[in-house]
């Protein structure tokens, strides 16, 4: 099982796609057991092992086609989904606002000064590869750590989801 992050989709009136039009679009590239949640770009699919890097180029290939979009896409397969949940490093009882922030690439070390120059007082990070797990306890859309912030910072493609989101793929991910 994999997951597929799409960056940017139906926010704010922009990069307008439908579920159900992308999961049959997904389902034409041969993936089974396709299925979507929230309307934000998380399609999970399966298909036969193949890299996480083949599948975001094969989806963002297919997206643009059939959309003529430009949409950054980050697979994970199930096993990295868990690893970004349990590993998640903040105590926070507070689920609303847990974050982790994917890159499309390695995020260098040199993106720490960056983030410690713009975060609150009170928000927590720690970068991890390809990603940084956030902790924002004024609100997502109050801290400047957001997903256009880290793009710029890194020049990586990224896109941002709560901790919850991915509990809940999991969820369905196993069902």
């Amino acid at each position: 099982m994999y997951v597929a992050f799409l960056r940017g989709i139906n926010v704010s009136g922009k990069n307008q796609i439908n579920m159900g039009e992308l999961v049959t679009a997904f389902e034409k590239l041969g993936y089974t057991r396709v299925s979507s949640y929230l309307n934000t770009g998380n399609i999970i699919f399966e298909i036969a092992d193949t890299s996480s890097e083949a599948l975001e180029a094969e989806i963002e290939s297919m997206i643009n086609a059939t959309f003529q979009l430009e949409i950054g896409v980050i697979v994970k397969d199930k096993a990295a989904v868990e690893a970004i949940v349990a590993n998640y490093p903040f105590d926070a009882d507070d689920v609303k606002n847990r974050y982790v922030s994917l890159f499309k690439g390695e995020a260098a070390d040199d993106l720490i000064p960056s983030i410690e120059a713009v975060m609150l007082e009170t928000d927590a990070y720690q970068l991890v590869g390809n990603l940084v797990y956030l902790y924002v306890p004024t609100g997502y859309g109050k801290t400047k750590l957001n997903n256009t912030y880290l793009e710029k910072k890194t020049k990586l493609m990224a896109t941002t989801r709560n901790l919850n989101t991915f509990e809940k793929l999991l969820t369905l991910m196993d069902k």
